[in-house]
């Protein structure tokens, strides 16, 4: 039994320090790729967005479909998630091509609180957005996953989220410091394993 529980608290140190390398390693990225980058969504669709963190997005169609996440204990809506496309892609889709699949999506974290009531939670007409980007599914939240697999579309793989309106800032820069304590756990987890194999032996 106490094998079984030093097993536990080692596989929870080596996640805890390996989620903390992640989001070091985000942080870099985004440090490293600040800079505004410009593109056109066909652009984006064809060739993605290579290392940019930071980007403008031009000739962008809102399909005006949109999932949101309501907040049960501020009875707010707090998230509002939608796709973006280009004009092609689009007609493809209103074709009804079951190929079409979505290259890019848009989260607002900062929503009116009652814009489903008020009609207002995205702005169809824009055609010009602007965000922190992040990539893959990875790096989206358990409830964000659930929104987008409600979405009635196909997302690519290398799905692209971008923050909307959002900008690097120091939530985003790197830390040193947090990387010599992840690293320290890590060494703390090794030997820790190679103690326990050694006393089974």
């Amino acid at each position: 039994m106490k094998t079984l529980q030093i097993l536990f608290g080692l596989m929870i140190g080596g996640y805890v320090s390996i989620m903390i390398f992640w989001g070091q390693y985000d942080n870099y990225q985004i440090t490293q790729h600040n800079q505004l980058k410009v593109f056109n969504i066909e652009d984006i669709e064809k060739d993605g967005i290579a290392e940019s963190r930071y980007i403008k997005i031009h000739s962008v169609v809102n399909m005006g479909s949109f999932v949101y996440y309501y907040n049960q204990e501020t009875k707010h809506i707090t998230k509002v998630i939608y796709p973006i496309l280009s004009a092609q892609k689009l007609s493809k889709y209103m074709n009804e091509d079951n190929t079409t699949k979505v290259k890019v999506v848009v989260v607002d974290d900062t929503p009116s609180s009652d814009c489903v009531n008020n009609n207002n939670c995205i702005d169809i007409n824009r055609t010009t957005i602007k965000g922190v980007t992040l990539v893959g599914w990875d790096s989206l939240d358990e409830d964000e996953k659930a929104l987008l697999n409600s979405l009635e579309i196909k997302l690519e793989e290398d799905l692209i989220v971008l923050r909307l309106d959002s900008k690097p800032s120091k939530d985003h820069q790197f830390s040193f410091w947090m990387v010599l304590f992840a690293l320290g756990i890590l060494i703390v987890v090794i030997l820790g394993f190679i103690g326990l194999f050694m006393d089974d032996e």
